[in-house]
Formats: C-alpha cells, structure tokens, sequence
C-alpha cells in the first residue's frame, strides 16, 4: 500500500475545468467547510454570501496577479459549474447528487 504524502500539500494549487477552460483554486479548510452549509435545509442570504466569498477567494489565492473585481465576476458568472466541480473535488458528492440538490433548491426557491 502506498504511504500519504503531506509534504507541500499547504502550497499545492488544484486545478479544475470550466467551460472547457483550466482554472486554478488554491482551497484552505475554512473552504472546504462551506459544503457544511450546503447541506442544510435552508440558509440564509448571509450563507450564500459567505459561499460567494470564499469562492472568490479560492480562485484569488491561486490567481494573485488578477484583479479581484474580474475574478469575482468570474465567479458569478460561473457560480453554479464552481459549485459543481468544487462538490466533486472535496469528494463530498457525485455531480449528480449535487445537481439534484442545487436542482431542489432552485424548486423551493420557486414556490
């Protein structure tokens, strides 16, 4: 079996495709942890902003030479694929358990 590494892993940039396009992530725990409030039954306006946040972020830490008003309107405009791709690398679902979660909650939103 094959021993884990922790070496380096701190510094470590991810990348995932969007669009057909690589882009770089550099995740740290408090955003990983976003995905405990993705699980909820209901969350607030503050939730989502907090989500937005950190995904800016992420993207930010990865990405320190652009400007941080483009890289938020990236996300915004990306928002549902980051959230898709971000589930699946944290290994906390498949794509299709999080597209039917984001897919119930667009219902409830709805009603």
């Amino acid at each position: 079996m094959k021993e884990v590494k922790f070496e380096g892993l701190s510094k470590k940039i991810k990348t995932i495709e969007i669009d057909g396009e690589n882009l770089k992530i550099k995740p740290k725990r408090k955003d990983v942890e976003m995905f405990a409030t993705l699980s909820r039954e209901k969350f607030s306006k503050e939730d989502s902003a907090n989500i937005t946040e950190i995904m800016i972020n992420m993207v930010s830490r990865a990405n320190p030479e652009a400007n941080k008003e483009d890289i938020e309107a990236y996300v915004v405009e990306h928002y549902g694929q980051l959230i898709l791709k971000l589930a699946t690398i944290f290994r906390f679902a498949t794509e299709e358990k999080v597209k039917k979660e984001v897919d119930k909650f667009r219902e409830k939103k709805s009603d």
